[in-house]
């Protein structure tokens, strides 16, 4: 997979992100926007912090350590999400559950969205920025193959 294009939102949702409920409008509004701007995704950001994605869960890599959001009301747990920090500790991959800020996001070496639908899908460009050459990162692409493998057996 060559891998898709994200948009950075303003997270405008109520505190309670962690119940999954019928009040969607500010997700389909930052889905709708994500479209226009010819992006996959739109990933929510609250002060200045990456929360999660309009359909997905977001992760980085750095040094080959993974981050994603921590579980709390500001966002919903997604299977997928807890599925690749399970291969995470399988494979002896470091993770962190922590807030990733939007300031410090060229810092990181790879992203990749989790869902259901999506599974675990590389991110190869932030609104305008191209991340590492548009090429997927090895980290990336080694937990894709593995939770393919993973999903095969079922």
């Amino acid at each position: 997979m060559k891998g898709i294009k994200v948009i950075l939102q303003e997270d405008i949702r109520w505190l309670r992100c962690d119940i999954k409920s019928v009040s969607l409008l500010p997700v389909v509004l930052a889905n709708q926007k994500a479209s226009e701007a010819g992006a996959a995704e739109a990933i929510l950001v609250r002060d200045g912090k990456i929360t999660e994605g309009t359909h997905t869960n977001f992760l980085a890599v750095k040094d080959e350590m993974v981050f994603t959001a921590p579980l709390s009301n500001l966002i919903l747990e997604g299977i997928t999400r807890r599925v690749a920090l399970e291969l995470c500790k399988k494979l002896k991959i470091n993770f962190r559950e922590e807030f990733i800020s939007i300031n410090k996001l060229k810092d990181f070496d790879e992203f990749f969205i989790t869902s259901t639908t999506k599974e675990i899908t590389p991110v190869v460009k932030i609104d305008n920025w191209t991340v590492s050459n548009g090429i997927p990162g090895k980290v990336t692409m080694y937990l894709q193959s593995e939770f393919k493998k993973l999903i095969a057996d079922y």
